[in-house]
């Protein structure tokens, strides 16, 4: 249970983690270790995006934004995220730009709030996003 005469067992030698004298994955001092015994920074291990052996909340170095080590989907700080990226398209009616409910237009209809707008505006008068134009 020996590494370089330094006792391998639960703990580091040289940086790299050993149970039983053998490279092994676990956690040590709150840091994950892949079965190698390497510290897990900047990638997956067992399905959980890691950086400096934590579970990453927050963006990576891609930028993509990971909760808890898995790729985040949902609202944060009044953007939508999907698979860890800002969300562009259409979700359930409505429609995203870099995250943010869309207001302007796209494709020859107006958005308000990432719906197609029905009202006046700046004298024009809109029915689902497209100019009104009849009686």
């Amino acid at each position: 249970m020996y590494v370089a005469g330094r006792l391998a067992n639960k703990r580091l030698v040289n940086g790299k983690y050993y149970v039983g004298g053998k490279l092994s994955q676990g956690v040590y001092a709150d840091k994950q270790y892949d079965g190698h015994g390497a510290l897990v920074d900047g990638r997956y291990l067992n399905g959980y995006y890691y950086a400096n052996g934590v579970k990453l909340t927050g963006k990576s170095r891609d930028g993509n934004y990971f909760k808890n080590g898995v790729s985040f989907s949902g609202d944060m700080n009044g953007r939508h995220y999907e698979m860890g990226t800002l969300f562009t398209g259409s979700l359930k009616g409505v429609a995203y730009k870099d995250g943010l409910k869309l207001t302007g237009t796209r494709g020859g209809i107006y958005y308000k709030a990432g719906k197609p707008f029905s009202g006046v505006m700046s004298n024009v008068l809109y029915h689902n996003g497209r100019r009104y134009t009849g009686y």
